[in-house]
C-alpha cells in the first residue's frame, strides 16, 4: 500500500499491478539512486514467472505498460505543460 504521503502522480498502473501479482515491484534498490539506476538498466522478471496464475495475455499487457511507464516522463514535466486554471496567469 503507497504511503499517503506519495503523490498520486506516481502510482503508475502498470506497476501497480505488477506488484499486486507478482507480489514485489518491478524493480528494487536501497537508496533511491540504486533504484533509480535498476529502473533504467534492468529488465524486470515478468510477473507470470513469479506468480504462475498470471495469464500470457496479462503479463504481455503488464510488460508493455511497464515499458511505456518508464519511458514516460510525469505530465508536468513535459514542455509547455501548465496546470489548469494557470493559463495567463502572471500576464
Amino acid at each position: 500500500m503507497p504511503s499517503a504521503s506519495m503523490p498520486q502522480r506516481h502510482l503508475r498502473p502498470g506497476l501497480l499491478l505488477y506488484t499486486f501479482l507478482a507480489g514485489k515491484p518491478p524493480f528494487q534498490g536501497a537508496t533511491m539512486l540504486e533504484l533509480i539506476e535498476a529502473k533504467e538498466k534492468e529488465k524486470h522478471t515478468p510477473a507470470r514467472r513469479l506468480n504462475d496464475e498470471v495469464p500470457d495475455r496479462l503479463d504481455l499487457i503488464i510488460d508493455k505498460m511497464i515499458a511505456k511507464e518508464a519511458g514516460a516522463p510525469p505530465p508536468e514535466a513535459r514542455r509547455g505543460h501548465r496546470r489548469p486554471g494557470r493559463a495567463g496567469a502572471g500576464q
